[in-house]
C-alpha cells in the first residue's frame, strides 16, 4: 500500500513562495521587485521600474505588515480549506514597511482583527489536483510580535 503526498505550491508563482511547504498555513516570502533609482519596491514583480523606466532588481520580500484595511464577503468559501469558521470570508490590504500594498485572505472572522494590526503571510490550501495544492496568499493576525 502506497500513500501519496501532495506538494503545496503557490497558485500563482510569480507573487510568491512558501517558504515552509510541509506546513499547513506555512509562511510565505513575496516576489518584489526594487528600482535602485526610484528607491522604491514594487509588488507585484516588475521588468523595469514604472516610474523611471529603469530596470529593477528581483528581491523576495517578508509577508509581514499593517491591515491597512478590510472587507467581508458574504458568500461561501470555495476552497478546500476555509478561511473562516462561519459563512463567508475576510480580504484585507496590508501596509508593507517597503512600501507595497498587498491584498490577501484574511484568516478568522470579523473579531478576529482591526485596521492597525500587526499580520503575517501564509499559504492557504485552496484547490488540490494532481497530487498537488494551490495555496492562496492569505493573512493572520501576528501573535504577541513573533
Amino acid at each position: 500500500m502506497s500513500t501519496t503526498a501532495t506538494t503545496r505550491v503557490a497558485a500563482d508563482a510569480d507573487l510568491f513562495e512558501l517558504i515552509e511547504p510541509d506546513r499547513p498555513l506555512g509562511r510565505v516570502r513575496l516576489l518584489a521587485s526594487y528600482s535602485p533609482q526610484a528607491d522604491t519596491h514594487f509588488w507585484p514583480r516588475r521588468r523595469r521600474c514604472p516610474l523611471t523606466a529603469a530596470a529593477v532588481q528581483q528581491i523576495t520580500l517578508a509577508a509581514r505588515g499593517t491591515l491597512w484595511t478590510w472587507s467581508y464577503v458574504n458568500i461561501p468559501w470555495r476552497g478546500v480549506s476555509a478561511p473562516s469558521p462561519v459563512d463567508g470570508y475576510a480580504c484585507g490590504l496590508v501596509d508593507l514597511p517597503e512600501g507595497p500594498r498587498v491584498l490577501g485572505v484574511l484568516l478568522g472572522t470579523q473579531d478576529d482583527w482591526a485596521i492597525g494590526d500587526e499580520m503575517v503571510g501564509i499559504a492557504l490550501d485552496f484547490t488540490s489536483k494532481d497530487e498537488q495544492t494551490r495555496c492562496l496568499l492569505a493573512f493572520q493576525r501576528a501573535q504577541g510580535g513573533s
